[in-house]
């Protein structure tokens, strides 16, 4: 895999940040998260990424913060999965200068990890992973988790860990009367934090280790083996990963193991019964039996500990199946571009039927070289996403061939690269009836993608397209109540005059915008509202009218960081494409509201005036806001003219922090910024 070790630092961080947060769904699979970081440690062993535990985030953005009596660490996974077990014992045993050593082994729950704290064999408070250092406080989700006693079996104060998880068949009850298209592990994640704390108690715990509270508030290891340490939970009343339940007390799930070989059993029984096991699981956790030989491994380095080297996990080949390529399927996007979808023959992968599967555009379809009858190998990225991998027969003549006319109006396609990691085919036709539902469909949207017109469901805007009422979202803006009042919806049933109202109502208070709102969702590739604020801020007044957006020129000739070619190419074209709209939108009675700059807070480091400095802010958000207030300005780009970059990570490398180092200037880490808001500290 050939990417730039930039690129793969990014990847790598949006990956970690959007698996380990409380109701994020993955952005990979595990395959491709495990090839990245293989490509990084082959080129930058001893990159932070490898010592990181947890969410690459501050603990300031936590809602609830909770610092963990010790850091709650994650383990490293052996190299390509069982066949690297050997290697990894093999070294363990020079290293601690023993013969054979008994290793402890358990199957490894694809869950959240959490720490539940008790004091005097009382439940004080459950939290979350967080950073490894700082997580944050679920205890009032928590006390309804199964498994999860309030009150131990003795007065004991400790630190228990384990994983909270949804048993796979509440997950299936969850599926039958709500719409999920997640798995059990994401779902389970997300009800950690849930503020009406609603399907708590579906969530079980599962303990896999303990530390107790010594004199003069040390807490160390409970027992002198990891054995032991799973017969003292079970005398308190916890159940472990080798104790379930539902299958009466049968221990298949882990035990003592006297040799690698009795590992690999293991491995290969677990593997071969893991659809029979109640919840899910990716693979199994070793640890060295004997505590005294684990501490013997630590360092001064925290890394020792946060990475112990006398555990790994051995993760299980990813979730595949072999299917066929049946038919496929062409859909045409807001933005015109063409989405090629595979339609393939029924086949079950991780619990789930499946029968289609997305292919992008046709630079993905030249690289994997499929074709209509070929038999693919298919995996779910990150356990959701049907994904085809690889070829394993080709019973074609040919790939898939690139459409020459849009499906839907039959306009002439062109092949465009328009910023993204491939080219994408597009309808030419601006009239094309699938690009008008889909821009009408992302204007309404919610309110991170469009302007958030509540009330219209997609049955309502289907009904209101059929009968010709909007054939585009400034046609929204005319609708009277009298238009919508007797649409029939399909299913049966018609919109009323109340409902007509509402809508009415709530589309008419979503006529005056914001610029960043009104050009962020019109659907311009790479040109969210995000980035059209952050192009305002760095254009010195240049683009802050919707007439500026308009002057191609201006647009053509002006020089910001973060408005690169590829970037400037997309947003030339967007607006061009939109011309008409946005003129026909204005007349409507759309109107863009002026922004005007509110005076600073007051600052609570007086010696710093912040209206004459500005910031970059990369890998974090933290005191973005705050800075704003303060009157600082804040860039998209780094440049000679920019003051301070401020940086989540202080050891980061970033293509961004390579540029302020060479532009003169400062780096500066987000938590040293905080100290600066606080006053603590100074610039």
């Amino acid at each position: 895999m050939m990417v730039a070790i930039p690129k793969l630092r990014t990847l790598i961080d949006k990956a970690d940040s959007l698996y380990y947060r409380p109701g994020c769904e993955p952005s990979m699979s595990d395959a491709n998260y495990d090839e990245l970081k293989t490509t990084l440690k082959e080129q930058c062993p001893d990159d932070q990424r490898f010592s990181r535990v947890g969410v690459p985030y501050n603990s300031d953005e936590l809602r609830t913060k909770t610092k963990h009596n010790i850091p709650m660490g994650s383990l490293d996974n052996t190299d390509d999965g069982i066949s690297g077990y050997s290697k990894w014992y093999e070294k363990i045993c020079d290293k601690l200068g023993v013969g054979p050593v008994e290793i402890f082994a358990t199957v490894k729950v694809d869950g959240a990890s959490i720490c539940a704290t008790y004091v005097d064999g009382k439940l004080e408070r459950v939290t979350t992973r967080g950073n490894g250092s700082v997580g944050e406080d679920i205890t009032a989700n928590a006390v309804n988790f199964r498994y999860l006693p309030t009150v131990l079996n003795k007065k004991v104060t400790v630190d228990v860990r384990g994983e909270a998880i949804l048993y796979k068949a509440d997950f299936e009850g969850l599926c039958a009367v709500e719409d999920i298209t997640s798995n059990p592990r994401n779902v389970g994640n997300g009800i950690l934090s849930r503020d009406s704390g609603k399907d708590s108690d579906l969530v079980r715990f599962l303990a896999f280790d303990i530390c107790e509270q010594k004199p003069s508030n040390h807490w160390q290891s409970a027992g002198s083996s990891e054995s032991d340490k799973f017969d003292y939970l079970a005398e308190l009343g916890f159940t472990t990963v080798l104790l379930s339940v539902e299958d009466g007390g049968d221990s298949k799930y882990g035990g003592l193991m006297k040799s690698p070989q009795d590992v690999e059993g293991f491995y290969k029984t677990v593997h071969m019964t893991r659809d029979t096991i109640p919840f899910e699981i990716d693979g199994l956790v070793v640890k060295i039996n004997n505590i005294g030989l684990q501490e013997s491994l630590f360092t001064d380095d925290p890394k020792s500990q946060l990475r112990p080297k006398y555990a790994r996990a051995i993760k299980f080949p990813h979730k595949s199946n072999i299917t066929t390529i049946e038919d496929v399927i062409l859909t045409v996007g807001h933005t015109g571009a063409i989405i090629p979808t595979a339609k393939l023959k029924e086949v079950r992968i991780g619990g789930v039927n499946v029968t289609h599967a997305l292919l992008n555009n046709w630079d993905e379809i030249d690289r994997l070289g499929v074709g209509i009858g070929d038999e693919v190998e298919v995996i779910l990225a990150g356990d959701i996403i049907p994904k085809i991998i690889r070829v394993t027969c080709s019973n074609n003549d040919g790939k898939i061939p690139e459409p020459n006319r849009c499906p839907t109006c039959g306009s002439v396609t062109t092949r465009e690269l328009r910023g993204r990691s491939g080219a994408a085919t597009y309808c030419s036709n601006e009239a094309c009836p699938d690009v008008l539902l889909g821009k009408i469909h992302r204007w309404i949207g919610d309110s991170k993608k469009g302007v958030g017109i509540l009330g219209i469901g997609d049955k309502i805007e289907q009904a209101m397209w059929d009968n010709q009422l909007v054939e585009d979202p400034a046609d929204l803006y005319v609708l009277k109540v009298e238009d919508l009042e007797d649409l029939e919806l399909e299913g049966g049933g018609r919109v009323g005059n109340s409902r007509a109202q509402k809508i009415v109502d709530v589309i008419q208070s979503k006529s005056k915008l914001s610029l960043p709102m009104f050009l962020g969702s019109l659907g311009i590739e790479l040109l969210g509202r995000r980035r059209v604020q952050l192009l305002m801020n760095d254009a010195n007044g240049d683009l802050d009218s919707l007439d500026d957006w308009l002057d191609d020129q201006k647009l053509a000739s002006i020089d910001l960081p973060g408005f690169g070619i590829a970037v400037r190419t997309a947003v030339r074209t967007g607006i061009d494409e939109n011309r008409s709209l946005i003129a026909k939108m204005i007349n409507n009675g759309v109107t863009i509201k002026m922004v005007t700059q509110t005076p600073p807070t007051e600052k609570k480091n007086e010696g710093i005036d912040f209206s004459s400095l500005s910031f970059c802010f990369t890998g974090t958000r933290q005191c973005l806001q705050e800075v704003q207030d303060a009157g600082g300005e804040i860039k998209s780009g780094v440049s000679k003219k920019l003051h301070y970059l401020v940086q989540k990570d202080p050891l980061s490398k970033s293509s961004k922090t390579r540029k302020a180092e060479e532009c003169g200037v400062k780096v500066i880490s987000v938590d040293f910024l905080n100290d600066v808001l606080e006053g603590k500290a100074q610039l």
